[in-house]
């Protein structure tokens, strides 16, 4: 993932340069090189997005990858909305952003080089420390539509959502607490 976060970042980072030397006059404006480069460079920042938060989560396990998740999305939602205040000050314009975005690309290569790239949960799975009993350990998401995440099907601990009650002889309940069937209305 890391090779692939690089390649993405190497080329957003030229789209970039070139996008930005084209709007400062720098290299002589052609409408196509214009939207290709833009393209191209939303393309590869937009590419890495899922690698980052992919290698945040592998990187910081044990902790819950909610929270890392969460984190990121915070902190980047947060220098967004710096980022959008700007041009509304007065005396700042709009010249600045083309620039700060091909920073932010060009400045994540060399950090993303020296990072030690590390799969702690990866690495567990593959140990197997914690195996999953497939017939026990489904998920949620998995029961309610009638499906296993590694068989494709239940087997003995499969719902019958129909008839309100699972092979177990307990009552399935939807998200309200009431039971499949709805036999307590509000």
């Amino acid at each position: 993932m890391k090779t692939i976060n690089l390649v993405l970042l190497a080329g957003a980072t030229v789209s970039l340069l070139v996008f930005s030397l084209i709007c400062e006059k720098v290299i002589p404006y052609s409408k196509a090189l214009l939207y290709f480069t833009c393209a191209l460079g939303g393309f590869c920042v937009n590419g890495t997005i899922p690698m980052f938060f992919e290698l945040s989560v592998e990187s910081t396990y044990p902790v819950p990858e909610g929270i890392t998740s969460g984190f990121l999305t915070f902190s980047n939602n947060f220098i967004q909305i710096i980022f959008y205040i700007f041009p509304m000050l007065p005396h700042f314009g709009t010249r600045w952003i083309n620039w700060c975005t091909l920073g932010s690309t060009a400045i994540s290569i060399p950090l993303l080089m020296i990072w030690k790239e590390r799969y702690y949960r990866s690495d567990v799975d593959k140990k197997g420390k914690f195996p999953v009993d497939n017939k026990t350990k489904l998920s949620q998401e998995a029961m309610v539509n009638g499906k296993s995440d590694v068989s494709g099907g239940f087997d003995s601990a499969s719902i019958n959502v129909s008839e309100g009650t699972n092979t177990y002889g307990s009552m399935a309940s939807n998200s309200l607490g009431s039971t499949a069937d709805n036999a307590h209305p509000i």
